[in-house]
């Protein structure tokens, strides 16, 4: 045994090393969004229907700003309805997610949106939905303005102060 396990000293602390990340900033504003414990409240917020209002100053690395609002609401199975949504900087695209667990599942559908206000903007899905939560979320379009290129692509979700840009919505089918 050496000194250090007979006298249990603590370990000496490793050295720092520096790591140059090699991912673009977008994905690195993304993947710390996910992982913050902001952006699990963020979108567990009551939903609302009405106006909303974006974050006035960009979070870092993402220039385009916007928000959206929604309510549950009744559907006849084939798209949900998000009553207001508001972009800045460019167009974008708001995709509706299944619920997974209380976290957005898989995306079923998904419309552009151009840049500025938008209301009453529905999302057409494909196949039929069933009774359940929803998550629609805001992206941008930042590649081929007019072709959804994401998680392969950099039409990446909108984040704002308090994570990524969705509301959580209950839709009934009838």
């Amino acid at each position: 045994m050496t000194a250090r396990k007979l006298r249990k000293l603590p370990p000496r602390p490793r050295k720092a090393t520096l790591v140059k990340p090699r991912l673009p900033l977008a994905v690195v504003t993304l993947a710390a969004a996910l992982t913050s414990g902001a952006g699990c409240e963020h979108h567990r917020h009551t939903p609302t229907a009405g106006a909303c209002t974006p974050d006035p100053t960009p979070i870092a690395g993402q220039q385009v700003r916007g928000c959206l609002s929604a309510a549950d609401q009744i559907s006849d199975g084939t798209s949900v309805t998000v009553a207001d949504v508001d972009i800045h900087n460019g167009p974008g695209w708001v995709v509706l997610h299944t619920d997974d667990g209380g976290e957005p599942g898989p995306r079923i559908g998904v419309v552009s949106v151009r840049q500025g206000r938008s209301t009453q903007v529905s999302i057409p899905v494909t196949g039929r939905m069933t009774t359940g939560n929803y998550w629609p979320m805001l992206h941008v379009d930042v590649g081929v303005e007019g072709t959804y290129e994401f998680p392969a692509g950099p039409d990446v979700p909108v984040v704002d102060s308090q994570g990524m840009v969705m509301r959580l919505i209950h839709v009934t089918v009838r």
